[in-house]
């Protein structure tokens, strides 16, 4: 229900985003300039210009391989458009400016052939077994995609092996610790517990609490008004429409769980025996996620229990 913005391809430069349209448009300009001022300007033959811009081509291909090699195989299909747009663009520059003979079949073979081995070569060899007897399987993306599901499981692990150690040490944390008297008290002291784990796993919790609502119009109400706060302290937009609006609430007022910027914040509604609240977690340099999500709540409902099993130990001894 986070209000979505139209959405704009843009391209950052420097400090600036640009629209990708001005981007494309200047770069085609520039490069139409730049083939003018070689072909007339220094009368550099067609056929080194085609060369040339095709070896640039690939040393720019093959540098954003090394840099994101995910976002290579991801956008592989509109490299490999761009690079026989690229060809089939020369060639009507070169039959247009006649420095390319459409008659000579023999040289629109070779560089037809040249074109497709090149493709086959640099970019499709993920996807084929062999050139000739050279084998040309590649296994990167798997690997890298095992290492990180690997590092994932990895820390999903250390998270739970951390909420048990906290659940275990539970009877020994309370030992001795004060009753909250008001809604600060309370606030301070499950935030300590909490912290226990947020701490650790490198995220910072944020309490919007209320009184228990006594009727259903005073719980929508207070709901509203956190949601309210929950932008205010997070700078979110949220959606304007109605219906966004009344999905929201009901969904907080239904206990649901909600991811408000992915793997940076999640919302997490919880109305306990003695305050209720909307607790957010927001990450800092690690991902937040759904199993921190249900951790933060077990927790808070197990330091609802223990209060709550204090309060009525001591008013039966009185």
């Amino acid at each position: 229900m986070v209000e979505k913005k139209k959405e704009e391809m843009k391209v950052k430069i420097f400090n600036w985003y640009i629209s990708f349209e001005w981007v494309f448009l200047s770069v085609v300009i520039l490069l139409a300039i730049t083939v003018s001022i070689l072909l007339y300007g220094f009368n550099v033959p067609f056929m080194n210009i085609l060369f040339g811009g095709f070896a640039l081509l690939l040393l720019v291909v093959l540098a954003y391989y090394w840099m994101n090699s995910r976002g290579y195989y991801n956008n592989l299909g509109r490299i490999r458009r761009t690079f026989y747009t690229l060809y089939f663009i020369f060639m009507i520059v070169g039959f247009i400016s006649e420095n390319i003979d459409y008659n000579n079949w023999e040289i629109l073979l070779q560089l037809s052939a040249l074109v497709v081995f090149v493709d086959l070569a640099v970019f499709q060899n993920p996807n084929i077994l062999k050139i000739w007897n050279t084998e040309l399987k590649q296994d990167d993306e798997v690997r890298e995609a095992l290492n990180e599901s690997k590092e994932v499981i990895k820390k999903n692990s250390k998270k739970v092996e951390k909420f048990t150690q906290i659940v275990q040490q539970t009877d020994t944390y309370f030992d001795n610790k004060p009753i909250p008297t008001n809604m600060n008290e309370y606030r301070q002291q499950v935030t300590a517990y909490l912290e226990q784990y947020s701490n650790v796993m490198d995220f910072t919790t944020s309490f919007f609490m209320f009184e228990s609502p006594q009727t259903e119009e005073d719980k929508k109400q207070s709901i509203q008004q956190q949601i309210r706060d929950i932008g205010i302290r997070h700078a979110i937009d949220f959606s304007k429409k109605q219906e966004d609006k009344d999905a929201m609430l009901k969904s907080f007022s239904e206990g649901e769980t909600l991811i408000l910027k992915e793997g940076k914040l999640i919302a997490i509604p919880y109305f306990g025996d003695l305050y209720c609240m909307i607790v957010t977690i927001e990450s800092k340099t690690e991902l937040v996620d759904g199993i921190d999500a249900s951790h933060i709540l077990s927790m808070l409902i197990i330091f609802d229990w223990y209060i709550t099993d204090i309060v009525t130990i001591e008013e039966d001894e009185e």
